[in-house]
């Protein structure tokens, strides 16, 4: 029996394929979409970009998605993105102004010295112009974790963006995305390793940001990606059979409560850890998942809101005989503009020998 592969859905097209066919609609007829696209247009009243973006326009989808929000993108960027500042403009110059200026390219120094040269790995044969100076520097020196932190910001930088396939495809006129371009280099890691990479990150949001907390805000990815983990695994993020999509927003909501629970909880708790479990260390606090194991003992001394519950009857329930045919299904952002196979019952076909 062959595996389905992850990440593709059955019908979907296979990856490399030139051209996908979008369905008719009561606006026009079926039209065929340009090569290269792997997400639907964006719909208007939405506030974000679909499940489906493609790798290299990741942040510019994000920033577009979620433009006119109040939240701040912070997206660690590929080894290779280029962004560039305005092109410089002087009165008396003839001839179409420039569209893009300067550029920085997040590389490492080993391939930014090989492009400078002009033998660089991505085919280019021309020496890479040097790179302008950063709007803002910041240097911390002897961090408890990270030795000497030196960070570099440039402002007002924009990545380009095609219109031929990926969030973009089919505009007419393409947006110019403005953020903070953030380059960080660590003297070692937590654990005392050299960074084997640089980190480059993007910015764009409602206002702007310094320079340490931008760094800083990052670090705090791995907590966000732990607490998802244990809102999933621990809590039942996922588990909960939900029909419309604000019973799946009163659902996250709870259990985000329950998780603020347990945090607050850590100091009552006690440490009913399993016998091949380590012992933790005094100094930090207790994990959610650790806090749930006790939480039952101190449930009764914290007390509740709600009131006592009155005594009813059941009720009739559904009559019997009737029928409300199936429950409505809500498709993904994704599978908005996906069409669906009916799945066929296999049959046994006799073959001559």
């Amino acid at each position: 029996m062959r595996r389905p592969i992850p990440g593709r859905t059955r019908g979907a097209p296979r990856a490399g394929s030139t051209s996908t066919t979008e369905p008719a609609t009561a606006e026009g007829p079926a039209r065929r979409r340009p090569a290269g696209s792997t997400s639907s247009p964006p719909s208007p009243g939405t506030c974000g970009p679909p499940g489906r973006r493609s790798k290299t326009n990741s942040a510019a989808a994000l920033t577009d998605g979620l433009a006119g929000c109040p939240a701040h993108v912070l997206v660690r960027l590929p080894a290779g993105s280029v962004f560039y500042q305005d092109a410089p403009s002087w009165p008396g110059k003839n001839g179409r102004p420039a569209r893009r200026g300067p550029e920085v390219h997040c590389l490492e120094p080993e391939a930014l010295a090989a492009a400078a040269e002009g033998r660089g790995s991505r085919g280019r044969k021309k020496p890479l112009p040097p790179a302008p100076e950063p709007d803002e520097t910041l240097v911390l020196p002897d961090t408890p974790l990270y030795g000497t932190v030196r960070a570099g910001a440039w402002h007002d930088v924009h990545p380009q963006v095609h219109g031929d396939r990926g969030w973009f495809a089919g505009r007419d006129e393409l947006p110019v995305l403005r953020g903070t371009l953030v380059h960080v280099t660590a003297e070692r890691l937590p654990d005392g390793r050299d960074p084997h990479r640089q980190l480059w990150l993007w910015h764009a949001g409602p206002g702007p940001l310094s320079l340490d907390e931008l760094w800083r805000a990052y670090l705090a990815r791995f907590d966000i990606e732990h607490a998802i983990r244990t809102l999933k695994s621990t809590l039942g993020l996922t588990a909960a059979k939900v029909r419309t999509p604000e019973q799946a927003d009163r659902w996250a909501r709870v259990v985000t409560a329950a998780h603020a629970q347990l945090l607050l909880a850590r100091p009552l708790a006690a440490d009913l850890r399993r016998p091949w479990e380590q012992k933790p260390d005094p100094a930090r606090p207790l994990s959610p998942g650790r806090v749930r194991r006790g939480f039952r003992n101190i449930r009764h001394d914290l007390g509740t809101p709600a009131r006592v519950p009155k005594p009813s009857r059941p009720g009739p329930g559904r009559p019997k005989g009737s029928s409300k045919g199936p429950a409505p299904r809500y498709l993904l952002p994704g599978e908005a503009g996906m069409p669906r196979t009916t799945k066929t019952a296999p049959t046994s076909r006799k073959v001559k020998s």
